[in-house]
């Protein structure tokens, strides 16, 4: 039996910011322990995008990612799957999603960076939850 919880969808603008990543090339993402966030490290390099003939859209570089869960139950263990997505109209970019152990860090269940242009889904690989934190990002 699989069960699926949406976490509310929402919006992210490259302005915001609360808990930065540890790598400067993740532009955002989403953590079940504090939600979504933006790396402010980023914001000036990604704020704009020249177009044709010149011009500059913040509106173009404006980035949507949210997450949410799938569960199964094969036996007496639930086991879940974080998914990240990411739509980034006409922009190069990448999604990734996994569960991160709670004293060392370590990364369990990766999709890797999953690339694509306008939108990309990233599902980890199942993981029973215990003793780790899901997590979601993207960047470009």
């Amino acid at each position: 039996m699989n069960i699926k919880k949406i976490i509310p969808v929402i919006a992210l603008s490259i302005f915001a910011a609360s808990a930065v990543p540890a790598s400067a090339d993740v532009l955002g993402g989403w953590s079940e322990e504090g939600g979504y966030f933006t790396n402010p490290a980023t914001e000036l390099n990604n704020s704009f995008v020249v177009g044709e003939k010149g011009t500059v859209s913040a509106l173009a570089a404006a980035a949507s990612h949210s997450s949410f869960y799938d569960y199964k139950k094969p036996g007496s263990q639930i086991y879940e799957r974080i998914n990240g997505e990411t739509t980034w109209k006409g922009i190069e970019h990448y999604s990734r999603a996994r569960y991160e152990t709670w004293v060392t860090g370590t990364a369990e269940a990766d999709s890797g960076r999953v690339w694509g242009v306008g939108y990309t889904l990233a599902t980890s690989g199942w993981h029973p939850g215990d003793f780790a934190t899901a997590k979601t990002y993207y960047g470009n």
